[in-house]
């Protein structure tokens, strides 16, 4: 189902000009989210940063790594776990946005 968009509506982000690429195609970054919902790992949440550390670390090898932080306490503790981890910062781009999950795609 289409969703066009009408005067009263906002215009939808294809009409926008926006689209989902396929996993194939050339990017800028790898966009991640930093772990913050201890919900989603039950009795495991200690570990996931560090294993987010190492995802990044390895990504950042090759690219760009975009990681959205819900505020500037987030960031600075991000920030000094990867960097306690070997990441090179210079290649780790912050955004500062709300999150309730790590999975990027079903943001709005």
């Amino acid at each position: 189902m289409s969703r066009k968009s009408s005067p009263d509506s906002s215009p939808t982000p294809r009409a926008q000009g926006f689209r989902w690429p396929a996993e194939w195609e050339v990017q800028r970054a790898v966009w991640l989210a930093w772990p913050h919902n201890a919900e989603d790992w039950p009795g495991k949440f200690p570990s996931i940063p560090w294993a987010y550390v190492e995802f990044v670390r390895l990504i950042a090898e090759g690219q760009t790594v975009g990681l959205v932080v819900k505020n500037q306490a987030m960031r600075d503790a991000a920030s000094d776990m990867l960097e306690r981890g070997g990441v090179d910062l210079e290649r780790v781009q912050f955004l500062q946005a709300p999150t309730n999950r790590v999975w990027l795609r079903d943001s709005g």
